[in-house]
């Protein structure tokens, strides 16, 4: 995290030179590779649980199954 903090100081402070160019580049790329291949993550990404949360059933009897 102190890497994180550091490294926005320095561009705050215009110690630190972004090439809004190549940023753009990148972030087209991200997009490109997320459409092109299924379930991948980046490392700086918070990833999906795959796991189901906690499933509520209504009160009462259950639905029907199939055509009524």
């Amino acid at each position: 995290m102190k890497r994180a903090q550091l490294l926005r100081q320095l561009v705050l402070d215009s110690r630190y030179v972004i090439d809004e160019h190549l940023v753009a580049t990148a972030m087209l790329a991200r997009a490109a590779v997320r459409r092109a291949v299924a379930g991948v993550t980046f490392r700086n990404e918070a990833t999906r649980s795959s796991r189901a949360r906690a499933l509520q059933l209504p009160d009462g009897p259950p639905p029907p199954i199939g055509p009524v």
